[in-house]
């Protein structure tokens, strides 16, 4: 579990282009927005809608609409990981 933890954290955020898109759907939703990447267009085009609400979630702790999504999704999955390992 350690050496999980460590692969995820020690390197640092390795963010993709498709993990900004579900920053953006969070950062809409805690700006009051809806779960939308646009304002005023219903579309859902992010590919994981339920991590953007737990990043939304967290994101209600550390920031808000301004919340570091990078780092937080840096913990969540370094958490998952471990887990997984532990399981």
């Amino acid at each position: 579990m350690i050496i999980a933890l460590a692969a995820r954290l020690l390197p640092g955020p390795r963010t993709i282009d498709d993990a900004y898109i579900t920053f953006r759907y969070a950062q809409n939703l805690l700006a009051g927005n809806g779960l939308v990447y646009n304002p005023g267009e219903a579309v859902l085009g992010t590919t994981t809608p339920i991590y953007a609400l737990l990043m939304a979630g967290l994101g209600l702790f550390t920031g808000g609409s301004q919340a570091p999504f990078p780092t937080l999704a840096l913990l969540v999955n370094a958490l998952a990981d471990g887990l997984t390992c532990w399981l």
